[in-house]
């Protein structure tokens, strides 16, 4: 139910977790694009009316052209006002006295003096839009450059109509802001969807949980009626730490059991089914910190998980009917090679079951999904059986797996039909 309610309340509050860092984040971008836009619009106009000046000017400087350069840069500048281009042109030398002006009473007056000017005159371009009359209008200060100097020969203030630049800004911001707003829109429909799939996959997850622990019931109640809820709630103890813990073991029992049949080993197919299911119940003891650890365990670690087959088989010990399953679930980690756990045993010392379900447990292990790996191909794990027989594995066992294998006679688990590819 907890579940239930968060993923409900995941998708209810999702609209304003996507799209409002996604409205930032458009005008963020649109009010960037806007004045990159603005600025290198001004920039055009300006070195437009800096080459005015200089075809009117020369190279003689802004003190030498008199009146007739004074006039000739006047025509071409009420040229451009007749189109539409231009608005007002001021340019004044170093010292800010204006040389022409659109405007007749401004000539030979000071500009006054502030950050721009100043700014202007150390050869940056400044660019604003302003309103005036009602209307918008682009303002632009830049430095007026007629010789080779590294200093400007004075400042140009240029006031143009925005023109088609106001569309320009307006479908640069609309472009802008519904891109953005459309990835918003696909990250929102893909994260909705990927929380609907998730809310599917724990109700499947749950469903499978479920299953292994209604099989597991029905073979305790099989074995003795009056020991199943025992079992069952050490089981569940298990499971709750560890929801990987119940799928796994009736996995191992069902490779086991196939195993055993196939060897013709009849008689212990109830022991190996009961020994598959039970062999990890010593995993009560083990913290979820261990059991769900996705890096490497720290040697202190490891010494507690390996004390988990010695605390299975004590566990187990005190019911009766299982007293063939205790020393299976005890040795299903020693190693023919005698480097396993917790005694240490080799070879034929080992009983025989628990060699069987060692490459069982083995086998699943490496096939399905851990916190600390990712699941083997069929190859792969083929292979790795192979490589581990006769210091992991008895030889005789592993060869007879691997024929199960090759000849399609191993049966994947019911539970994991689907999730395994061959």
């Amino acid at each position: 139910m907890n579940d239930d309610v968060t993923f409900a309340r995941l998708k209810r509050y999702l609209p304003v977790m996507i799209m409002l860092p996604a409205l930032v984040v458009a005008l963020a971008v649109g009010l960037g694009v806007r004045s990159l836009v603005v600025t290198g619009y001004g920039r055009m106009a300006a070195a437009g009316v800096n080459g005015f000046v200089l075809e009117a000017y020369g190279t003689r400087g802004l003190t030498g052209g008199g009146d007739r350069a004074r006039d000739l840069l006047a025509q071409t500048i009420e040229a451009r006002k007749e189109q539409g281009n231009l608005e007002s042109v001021v340019l004044a030398d170093r010292s800010g006295r204006v040389v022409y002006s659109t405007e007749d009473s401004q000539i030979g007056t000071a500009l006054a003096p502030d950050g721009v000017i100043t700014a202007a005159l150390e050869g940056t371009v400044t660019t604003r839009i302003i309103w005036r009359e009602g209307h918008q209008w682009l303002l632009v200060v830049s430095p007026a450059q007629l010789s080779q100097s590294e200093q400007p020969d004075g400042v140009i203030v240029l006031v143009r109509p925005l023109g088609p630049l106001r569309r320009t800004l307006v479908l640069s911001f609309l472009a802008l802001t519904g891109t953005v707003l459309l990835g918003a829109g696909i990250a929102w429909f893909l994260l909705d969807w990927l929380i609907t799939r998730a809310r599917a996959e724990l109700g499947a997850s749950r469903a499978h949980t479920a299953a292994a622990d209604r099989r597991l019931e029905a073979s305790l109640v099989e074995l003795a009626g009056h020991s199943v809820g025992t079992l069952q709630a050490l089981t569940q103890a298990v499971d709750a730490k560890d929801s990987y813990t119940a799928l796994h073991s009736v996995n191992v029992a069902d490779y086991a059991c196939m195993l055993a049949r196939h060897l013709g080993l009849d008689d212990e197919v109830v022991t190996l089914e009961r020994a598959g299911l039970l062999h990890d119940v010593g995993k009560i003891g083990l913290s979820e910190a261990i059991l769900q650890k996705s890096s490497p365990l720290s040697p202190e670690e490891y010494a507690t998980v390996k004390e988990h087959s010695r605390a299975g088989a004590e566990i187990i010990a005190s019911i009766p009917f299982l007293n063939k399953v205790t020393p299976v679930v005890l040795s299903h980690h020693e190693r023919w090679d005698g480097q396993g756990y917790p005694e240490g045993l080799r070879g034929e010392e080992i009983p025989l079951c628990a060699r069987i379900l060692a490459i069982a447990d083995a086998f699943d292990a490496m096939t399905t999904e851990r916190p600390y790996h990712g699941a083997l191909s069929f190859d792969s794990a083929r292979g790795e059986l192979l490589f581990s027989k006769g210091t992991h594995f008895d030889p005789r066992l592993v060869d007879a797996f691997v024929t199960l294998l090759d000849t399609g006679a191993l049966d994947w688990p019911l539970e994991s039909a689907g999730t395994r590819q061959r």
